[in-house]
């Protein structure tokens, strides 16, 4: 079952193990991506994506943002799907990414 959350302007589809942040690009400042992450664990605090680490979560978006800035694969990188179930070098690549995007 898939919520729709909004905030910022953004339109935001939250499920038990996505979140998915339509046109997350517009938002670029790593302070307000983790400010929109921790309101959305506050909202949704059951689900399984709300047990992820916020460090992760902005890297993987800050990731998103990068790829899009450098007009990679643009129509799929425009918005964020913020997910569980990723392996853990996965998620070290984007710790990796994310840091080049700051």
């Amino acid at each position: 079952m898939k919520n729709v959350y909004n905030i910022n302007g953004l339109k935001i589809n939250v499920s038990n193990n996505q979140y998915e942040v339509c046109n997350s690009y517009l938002i670029k400042s790593k302070k307000e991506m983790k400010r929109i992450i921790e309101n959305l664990k506050k909202n949704y605090p059951t689900y399984d994506i709300s047990k992820c680490s916020t460090f992760v979560l902005v890297s993987e978006w800050a990731s998103h943002n990068l790829c899009y800035k450098l007009n990679i694969l643009r129509s799929r990188t425009k918005d964020a799907n913020l997910n569980t179930g990723k392996k853990w070098y996965i998620n070290i690549l984007y710790i990796l990414c994310g840091m080049l995007y700051w």
